[in-house]
């Protein structure tokens, strides 16, 4: 059963016709009900839960947009952003087996971020944007007391004969998580045209990102609190890239468009939150598109 509440306000601001600023403000209240897992076996259909099971997320986002058209055409725009999620998602990991086996996980997440960009105007032969871009997200994940990252269940087989002890009282694995993301970037984009019908664009952007996490994870056979150490440290991942792209675009008469695309695009990399704490690289793209629009 889900409870779902969004409420949204704007505000706009328009003092002359140099200046616009737009403020939105969103909250969520958002109740999902849980995430129901199911197993394979009979009678189809049937889906039992045991545990507490959980999945609600709440959401505060704050938005700045501001707009400054200066004397000689050059408009100057700024993008603020805050927002801050508590999330909790507890699963039956178990699912339709009679089993007990769950997993639990709160979150709060704070996320800020800043665009700045100078933009040309849009009658010239040559058009550019030139932009900076900051990021920040600290993730936070508290320990086992509060309900954090952890594995519950008498998946030892322990306790079984003793009378109100069924081996899963306390988690058998566990561990807090704080983890930190920094990118900043710079980036420009030019638009000339070659011709009244030849359009040639090249754009560019440099990313310097940065993550770190902690983790604890302790052990324990779920008869005790967790406290037999497994793993635990800091680890961190710091890399930068270049990401570009190469356009022609070709106005062939009022009813035909080709264009040509080059480009190349990034996903940054990570740390698995898991031991050994290995490290994957960033992901990349690759595109070479050719089009036609009648």
């Amino acid at each position: 059963e889900r409870d779902l509440n969004s409420y949204r306000a704007a505000l706009k601001w328009e003092p002359n016709d140099n200046f616009a600023g737009i403020l939105k403000v969103d909250y969520h209240d958002l109740d999902f009900g849980g995430n129901v897992v199911t197993s394979p076996g009979f009678p189809l259909y049937r889906v039992t839960q045991n545990g507490d099971i959980t999945y609600k997320d709440e959401s505060l986002r704050i938005v700045g947009d501001l707009k400054f058209k200066l004397d000689n055409g050059v408009t100057l725009s700024s993008m603020s952003a805050y927002q801050q999620l508590d999330s909790v998602n507890n699963l039956d990991l178990s699912a339709s087996q009679p089993v007990f086996y769950q997993f639990k996980s709160n979150f709060d997440v704070e996320i800020i971020s800043q665009e700045l960009n100078l933009i040309s105007p849009a009658d010239q032969r040559m058009r550019w944007v030139l932009c900076a871009f900051y990021f920040q997200q600290d993730a936070d994940i508290p320990d086992w007391t509060k309900d954090g990252f952890t594995f519950t269940g008498n998946v030892f087989g322990l306790g079984d004969d003793i009378p109100g002890v069924t081996g899963s009282d306390y988690p058998w694995f566990t561990t807090p998580w704080d983890k930190h993301e920094d990118e900043w970037a710079v980036f420009a984009h030019l638009a000339g045209d070659i011709s009244e019908r030849l359009e040639l664009e090249f754009g560019v952007r440099y990313t310097d990102y940065f993550t770190s996490q902690v983790t604890d994870y302790t052990f324990a056979f779920g008869l005790t609190p967790p406290t037999i150490p497994f793993a635990s440290g800091r680890q961190e991942l710091a890399e930068d890239s270049i990401d570009a792209q190469l356009a022609l675009n070709f106005n062939v008469n009022d009813d035909h468009f080709v264009y040509a695309l080059a480009s190349r695009g990034h996903t940054t990399g990570g740390i698995n939150i898991f031991p050994p704490y290995r490290i994957y690289d960033e992901m990349e793209v690759i595109n070479f598109e050719l089009g036609w629009k009648a």
